[in-house]
């Protein structure tokens, strides 16, 4: 099932992604010859207004061929309705469009998966520890009840209720004792980094082709001991993996009985000098939330924003650091695994997944590589500030040397998501076995 979902997902954000180009260069008025979903053996086909449209059998990627868009350019007639009679900036806008439809549609997404009925978890709304200014107010396991009047029940709520530049009122609760307490709160991000919620060591997530998942580990599996030393907090698990390179041995219980895992941590490609296993703390409290139109849109259009940026800091620590990222690569395997995942946290998860990945395919077409889409922009672009077309040459040389350079990226990648199986495979073959053995 999740296979289906995942070709069903990809077969779609395909149909977005060519669709833009459909409807721009329609718009500027050149003639769509084909317009295919997916490439290979031809499964169904129709025409209609000229233009055939076709699905074909492997549905990982598809295409628009336009009048006129031929190779051998110094051939080119200038009919009106041929790509290449058109201006500079119309067929970059006629690229363009592809990424920008992607971008749009994940947008969408966002919103309404933030417009419909979710379950989420969060922390319980219990104070581990204040850092000042804070800490003259909160005190350790303080329980936060209600903020100005609004009832707290999960770890959020308490930001959410909060506002910035006023006084606050806080109903607390600790060893029975409850106490009001006003604060006015000048920055948001400093009041959140401010408190802590408490936490235990049991895992919750756990990222595909990480060395966690590599090694076996499992949502649900209880940290007990790294190196040795017993761990009570995620604090605790944090902050001593985040500063070991070398390998590690953790004990973990599951199904009541202990199990030893060693693995060895990777650099955090967005943190240098930072180190990451790929697991992620499990938050206790199970949360519905449903959202009101402005509500959805307002929180869709952050997280539209909030990822775009985020991948774009990452291909620019990429370019710093190229070796931390050498294991992060995935392909399809990693995509379908990740599917799986989110489809089985619901309809609003599966959504947020589906829109991100529709951001990673518009940033990822929008790199200025010949035969992707930016490639192609940036060539529109140099013929506009030269005013003359860039020969057919080094046209051509650039977009082999581009789609050779995919196609290692892609051999590796493939390369990676089963060496990944793999190992995760042989891990859970031996911790099945020692778990056997008790």
């Amino acid at each position: 099932m999740s296979i289906v979902i995942a070709v069903i997902a990809l077969g779609l954000l395909v149909l977005i992604h060519e669709g833009g180009h459909f409807l721009a260069a329609r718009l500027c008025k050149v003639a769509v010859l084909k317009f295919s979903i997916g490439f290979g053996p031809k499964l169904f086909s129709f025409f209609k207004h000229g233009t055939e449209f076709t699905i074909s059998l492997i549905p990982l990627g598809g295409y628009v061929k336009m009048k006129g868009d031929d190779p051998d350019l110094e051939k080119q007639e200038g009919e009106p309705d041929e790509y290449y009679a058109k201006k500079w900036y119309q067929r970059a806008f006629i690229v363009f469009a592809g990424p920008f439809a992607n971008l749009i549609f994940a947008l969408i997404l966002f919103i309404f998966a933030s417009g419909i009925s979710r379950t989420y978890r969060d922390y319980y709304p219990i104070i581990h520890e204040a850092k000042a200014p804070f800490d003259a107010y909160f005190q350790q396991n303080d329980q936060v009840k209600s903020v100005n009047s609004s009832e707290v029940k999960s770890w959020s709520d308490i930001f959410r209720y909060t506002n910035i530049n006023e006084n606050n009122e806080y109903s607390v609760i600790n060893d029975a004792e409850e106490r009001q307490i006003s604060i006015a709160p000048k920055d948001m991000q400093d009041f959140y980094n401010g408190l802590s919620p408490i936490t235990n060591t049991v895992i919750g997530e756990v990222s595909p082709g990480l060395p966690a998942w590599k090694a076996g580990l499992k949502k649900g599996d209880k940290i007990l001991e790294i190196q040795g030393k017993t761990v009570s907090t995620w604090y605790e698990v944090r902050d001593f993996i985040k500063e070991e390179n070398s390998e590690i041995e953790l004990l973990i219980e599951r199904d009541k009985k202990t199990l030893k895992v060693k693995l060895l941590p990777e650099e955090n490609p967005l943190q240098e000098g930072n180190f990451i296993v790929g697991i992620s703390q499990e938050l206790p409290l199970e949360v519905i939330e449903k959202n009101s139109v402005p509500e959805a849109i307002k929180y869709g259009s952050i997280s539209t924003a909030n990822f775009v940026a985020m991948n774009y800091y990452a291909i620019y620590k990429l370019f710093k650091n190229p070796k931390a990222f050498k294991n992060s690569i995935g392909g399809p395997v990693m995509v379908f695994s990740m599917t799986k995942e989110s489809s089985e946290k619901g309809l609003a998860e599966t959504l947020n997944f589906i829109a991100a990945i529709s951001i990673l395919l518009m940033i990822m077409n929008l790199l200025p590589i010949p035969v992707l889409d930016g490639g192609h922009i940036l060539f529109c672009f140099i013929e506009g500030i030269m005013q003359k077309r860039v020969s057919m040459k080094i046209q051509m040389y650039a977009q082999q040397a581009g789609f050779f350079l995919l196609m290692l990226l892609m051999v590796y990648a493939f390369a990676n998501d089963f060496s990944k199986l793999a190992n995760r495979a042989h891990s859970n073959r031996i911790n099945q076995k020692y778990i056997n053995q008790k």
